[in-house]
């Protein structure tokens, strides 16, 4: 469309699938997450060793990143390693653990942000005598637990779920309308069912 719009102070940002949310690293250390449409913004994490490629899983909870800071406490010698935050709580794991200053160059996450996948020089699951390029993959676990919330039902149905309207003959089919939340936002790609 030719429009932009500026985000904020920031170096090789990442963009979550749907576009509403962008992680921006920054010369400070800081490691920010903003909302594209409420502009919000929040710190995720610092670290005095700065980040490197970034990528959101696709429904934007989690985030893979680089960086050679000591942010979880296992990585004393500052290496460059592949970490995975939880973008709602802010907890981070460190997925490598590996000696020998590399910086790994590109991280991919999965869908639902359980496995990392990454190239690294490094022998970190054995010998590479030849010093080659391998590629791994990293198993993160799954994600935070962030319970639904039901909102409600909606008109013809009344709060404690039975019809507004009339009763009619065997078969009649009722509209249904609800709605879920998870940490205060509606969600629309959950499977939901109900039980009548």
């Amino acid at each position: 469309t030719g429009r932009t719009g500026d985000l904020g102070h920031g170096y090789h940002p990442a963009v979550s699938y749907d576009g509403a949310r962008v992680a921006l690293p920054d010369e400070t250390g800081a490691l920010r997450v903003r909302e594209v449409e409420s502009g919000l913004q929040r710190l995720l994490l610092t670290s005095e060793r700065g980040f490197g490629s970034l990528a959101f899983s696709s429904d934007a909870t989690r985030l893979a990143f680089l960086s050679g800071g000591d942010i979880v406490g296992a990585n004393p010698d500052l290496d460059w390693e592949v970490f995975v935050a939880d973008v709602s709580s802010g907890s981070v794991a460190q997925v490598t653990t590996g000696t020998g200053n590399y910086g790994v160059p590109l991280v991919a996450i999965s869908a639902n942000g359980t496995r990392v996948a990454f190239s690294d020089e490094r022998p970190l699951s054995g010998p590479n005598r030849e010093g080659n390029s391998e590629v791994f993959i990293g198993v993160c676990g799954q994600p935070d637990a962030v319970p639904y919330e039901f909102g409600g039902f909606e008109a013809p149905l009344v709060a404690d779920g039975s019809a507004s309207i009339r009763k009619g003959t065997n078969g009649r089919t009722i509209p249904v309308a609800f709605q879920l939340r998870r940490a205060g936002e509606i969600v629309t790609t959950a499977l939901a069912s109900l039980t009548v």
